[in-house]
């Protein structure tokens, strides 16, 4: 009499099941960054409100237009304007990253997904997903690829600067 139960090749889990579930826990990490994110620097007595309620998409949306832009006509000098002075990780650092990244493939198109978008005193975070196609120089093949990332931006007198990036940056 052979036993019934459980074999090993029972519990395979498929990749697509694996990807969902890894893509929707980078998704909570990110948002629960946000969160801490944007209210880690509110004073007391300082949280006042920046952003006209219902406008944040609308911000974010031009915000994030407005890196990649810079992005896709790369100068250090402009895109370093968009990075602001208190960047915890080091903003020249950060422009440096992004110019090596410029300079070894020609970036062909960036879209963007917009997930959430949580303001916060005189921060803005911005969760979202993204797909961009560049041509890496050294081989000439045009490459794809895709993540998702946390840009939080800060309100420096009457701009919007790049104040923070987590999650897979697209640069």
């Amino acid at each position: 009499m052979m036993k019934q139960g459980l074999s090993p090749s029972s519990f395979r889990i498929s990749d697509r099941f694996c990807r969902v579930f890894a893509s929707l826990l980078v998704l909570t990490a990110l948002t629960s960054y946000a969160w801490a994110m944007a209210g880690t620097t509110v004073e007391r007595g300082r949280a006042q409100k920046v952003i006209a309620p219902g406008k944040e998409r609308e911000i974010a949306d031009s915000l994030l237009s407005r890196i990649f832009d810079s992005y896709r006509g790369y100068t250090r000098g402009s895109f370093a304007d968009i990075v602001d002075d208190d960047f915890p990780s080091g903003g020249q650092s950060f422009v440096s990253g992004v110019e090596n990244s410029f300079y070894s493939a020609r970036p062909l198109d960036i879209e963007y997904f917009i997930n959430t978008v949580i303001p916060k005193g005189d921060k803005l975070a911005v969760s979202f997903s993204w797909n961009k196609k560049d041509v890496p120089f050294d081989t000439g093949s045009q490459r794809k690829s895709r993540g998702q990332c946390l840009f939080v931006f800060k309100k420096s007198g009457e701009e919007w600067k790049l104040y923070d990036v987590k999650g897979n940056s697209p640069f």
